[in-house]
């Protein structure tokens, strides 16, 4: 089971601290899915065909499985959702968070980046 971690995510001006709490089955290797993307392979006339999935995780590594029409309808249905979808690559689970209720280490915790740091006198301050 995952220890207790932090993920930071820094954009222009301010980091995204999320904490991750453990979740029962889920590694350490296990990540937030960024992009899922179905292909379905037309089969004969009569026949379902089948389906291709692609998950990227937000550490960017791309994952493929080939799940049964059944089981593709009910993933698309889970990703249309108000749902946190997490990819655990070491026993190929998608963990799907938030179906009822919020999970606290779904909601993002905002924390500002410092402004500056002060460096002593500049030009732009009058020092040289």
């Amino acid at each position: 089971m995952r220890g207790d971690h932090y993920h930071i995510r820094r954009t222009a001006g301010e980091s995204h601290v999320v904490y991750i709490e453990a979740m029962p089955g889920a590694s350490e290797r296990a990540q937030r899915v960024k992009i899922m993307n179905a292909n379905w392979v037309a089969g004969g006339d009569g026949e379902d065909g089948s389906f291709q999935i692609m998950v990227v995780t937000e550490d960017g590594e791309k994952h493929l499985m080939s799940p049964s029409p059944a089981s593709t309808a009910t993933l698309i249905s889970m990703a249309r959702a108000d749902t946190v979808l997490v990819w655990d690559p070491a026993d190929r689970t998608l963990i799907a968070a938030n179906i009822v209720g919020k999970m606290p280490w779904t909601e993002e915790v905002v924390v500002a980046a410092p402004a500056s740091i002060d460096t002593g006198p500049t030009p732009e301050s009058g020092g040289e």
